[in-house]
């Protein structure tokens, strides 16, 4: 939260009056904006909502990674196509 700013834009203000909360019309950074104390973490992540989990093919791809880099990858052909999958996903946001 330290490093994100939260922008009085894209709805920020119906968000906030949902809370019964007064706009932001300058944003704020989001760490402090929850040391308010009329501010808790649903305020805030209704506002910044947390990154996605990471999905399958990104876990198999760290850890057939770490099975290259340890010399024991047999057949890098799968790897290769979940990478492709992966970086159209990451593209397409």
């Amino acid at each position: 939260l330290k490093n994100t700013h939260i922008s009085a834009a894209n709805g920020t203000s119906e968000i906030l009056a949902d809370f019964g909360l007064e706009p932001l019309p300058n944003g704020a950074n989001a760490l402090q904006y929850l040391r308010r104390p009329e501010v808790n973490y649903d305020v805030i992540a209704s506002l910044v909502p947390p990154p996605e989990p990471l999905t399958g093919d990104v876990i198999e791809q760290v850890f057939d990674n770490a099975l290259i880099q340890a010399g024991l990858m047999v057949d890098p052909r799968r790897m290769v196509e979940r990478s492709y999958k992966i970086l159209e996903r990451a593209t397409k946001k």
